[in-house]
């Protein structure tokens, strides 16, 4: 519902301020990509799995869709993988 999401975005925003949120990419460490589509924007987010902390995000990208984008609901996933 709706308080959950004005947590949830809280809970996002508590936790992408705070020093350090960011962790410097490592050449040894596995990497992992997750991304999201909606019919306004698309994000994806490049983790790492550091040695004592678990998975830390190394990279952030978002952006919104152009008009001409919108329409192609059934492509956003594909979309999402090549223009982020």
């Amino acid at each position: 519902g709706r308080k959950t999401s004005k947590a949830n975005l809280q809970t996002w925003k508590n936790k992408t301020t705070k020093i350090p949120c960011l962790a410097h990419y490592n050449s040894e460490y596995r990497n992992v990509v997750t991304k999201n589509a909606s019919t306004k924007s698309l994000g994806a987010t490049i983790w790492q799995e550091q040695p004592n902390s678990g998975l830390r995000p190394i990279a952030f990208a978002c952006r919104c869709l152009a008009d001409t984008e919108k329409n192609a609901i059934d492509e956003l996933e594909m979309l999402e993988l090549f223009r982020v």
